[in-house]
């Protein structure tokens, strides 16, 4: 996409368009690589529809799944190296018991006492099972407390309200940072005025169209069926995704549907 200002007075409009339209672009054939790129997308209102929605986009969801804690990949480990343990002390603790109930056992007193001390280890275990499980629900419950999108939002809004150039400037650069770490591209299709924000390697993606002439709006994107991107070979490693879950109050709706537009003249 190319870049492009409408005036150079202060109140111009930045937009982005099909570079290949606007440079004029031809095959070797001297055909142009580009005919039907025409749309002009404004660049703040872009920004804005895709802030907005970083929400609805199920961030947080997808990166509790694909993002690994050290912390408590390390008390599973544990977890799964004391399952075994647990099992073994109560097989011997079991073994006991059954020799305690033979009539002609000898040493009953030794018995006794190894059975007295199978039954501690076997309590301190399953104790430690319990302070274990315990903390990794800690663990998880401050994982997903650090909801990324909340983060994007809460920085937004802190470079909207900020009064210096330089704050908002380095406000926008740490949100842009953070979508960084769940956008991959946002794909524009200048042919019919819409734009498609790939979200996790192609795991999830959404659709908005351009809004001309309004110079408030909000949009409501469509949740894209992955079946295009795949069919054309973007993405084809992520095939498997193309029933990726969504949302229980969202439908997974093929690209072609008119979008869910509100807008209003300010």
């Amino acid at each position: 996409m190319y870049i492009i200002n409408n005036s150079p007075d202060t109140k111009q409009y930045t937009y982005l368009l099909c570079s290949a339209a606007f440079r004029q672009l031809t095959n070797e054939d001297g055909r142009p690589v580009c005919e039907e790129g025409t749309y002009r997308f404004r660049y703040d209102q872009v920004e804005q529809f895709i802030l907005e929605n970083v929400n609805e986009f199920g961030v947080s969801e997808i990166m509790q799944m694909s993002r690994t804690d050290e912390d408590i990949r390390r008390r599973d480990e544990e977890l799964a190296s004391l399952s075994v343990t647990l099992e073994d002390l109560l097989r011997r603790e079991a073994r006991l018991l059954s020799l305690l109930e033979n009539e002609d056992v000898e040493d009953l007193p030794g018995l006794l006492a190894l059975a007295k001390q199978r039954s501690k280890e076997r309590a301190d275990t399953e104790e430690l099972v319990r302070t274990l499980k315990l903390e990794r629900e800690i663990a998880l419950a401050k994982k997903q407390t650090l909801d990324p999108a909340s983060a994007v939002q809460a920085m937004r809004e802190a470079w909207m309200r900020a009064g210096e150039a330089d704050d908002r400037y380095g406000l926008r650069v740490r949100c842009n940072v953070a979508m960084r770490d769940f956008i991959n591209s946002v794909q524009f299709d200048s042919r019919d005025g819409s734009y498609t924000v790939i979200l996790f390697d192609g795991y999830r993606a959404y659709k908005f169209f351009n809004v001309p002439r309004v110079r408030q709006a909000t949009q409501v994107p469509l949740v894209v069926d992955l079946q295009p991107f795949v069919s054309t070979g973007l993405w084809t490693s992520h095939a498997a995704h193309q029933k990726a879950p969504l949302q229980a109050d969202r439908a997974l709706v093929n690209v072609l549907r008119d979008v869910t537009l509100t807008a209003r003249i300010a």
